[in-house]
């Protein structure tokens, strides 16, 4: 079973006042890995991760395939600020993005508890799963 890391990520020009984001899949465990060695990232934006969920298989890959056809590519960077995975960046409204961040903190539920179900503990986090004292498999996950 391959777990693999869902993102959402919002980035921020250092030289506009441009503000995106861009939904992505990684099997890192720290998401922002995933942009290290973007010189163009580096350079011209500033990246936070604002949601993430671990799920297995192909899991991650559908949920990032929905959320591309629900929110379209809806504009554009300059050739000279382009980075790999720049088809995947959207601009969205405020309330859209609160929407998505509910979202994905049900979705992490969700998955956790099937992580939790077959006895596999996303990234070594057993620090989490301590609370009273209960086999990992009755516990339920929070705070990942």
């Amino acid at each position: 079973m391959e777990k693999i890391k869902l993102y959402f990520a919002q980035f921020k020009s250092k030289v506009e006042t441009n503000t995106f984001y861009k939904f992505g899949i990684t099997g890192k465990s720290d998401a922002l890995k995933r942009f290290e060695g973007e010189e163009n990232i580096d350079k011209y934006f500033n990246v936070r991760i604002l949601a993430s969920a671990i799920g297995v298989d192909w899991e991650p890959w559908f949920k990032e395939q929905e959320y591309f056809k629900r929110f379209k590519k809806n504009f554009w960077l300059p050739e000279h600020m382009r980075f790999k995975g720049v088809t995947e960046i959207v601009k969205l409204p405020y309330n859209d993005v609160g929407t998505i961040l509910k979202e994905f903190n049900e979705l992490k539920k969700h998955w956790n508890n099937k992580l939790l179900e077959v006895g596999n503990i996303p990234w070594g986090r057993a620090d989490y799963y301590k609370k009273e004292n209960l086999p990992l498999q009755y516990q339920t996950v929070t705070n990942i």
